[in-house]
């Protein structure tokens, strides 16, 4: 049975400003702070909780699973928003 979020198309921009919003939130920092190149270890300081927490929220609101594969070091915005996207 497909669930009802499955049958919403989402355009990249909009994953895009969902995956940024729920950064903002997790991180306590602004949107302007969020570009698609910003490194969530090096520039925001995230940490490895803070990876768990992003993944489980962006889990939820996208009703998908989402593989950590990379280190903390390598994981950007964009990639986050290339596995979102992927699974969509």
């Amino acid at each position: 049975m497909y669930h009802l979020k499955k049958l919403i198309i989402m355009n990249r921009e909009t994953v895009s400003g969902i995956v940024k919003d729920i950064i903002c939130e997790q991180m306590g920092c602004d949107l302007d702070e969020v570009l698609d190149h910003t490194a969530l270890a090096g520039d925001l300081g995230a940490d490895s909780l803070d990876l768990v927490e992003i993944y489980y929220k962006l889990e939820a609101r996208f009703d998908i699973n989402i593989d950590i594969e990379e280190s903390l070091e390598t994981i950007t915005v964009y990639k986050i928003i290339d596995a979102v996207v992927s699974k969509l």
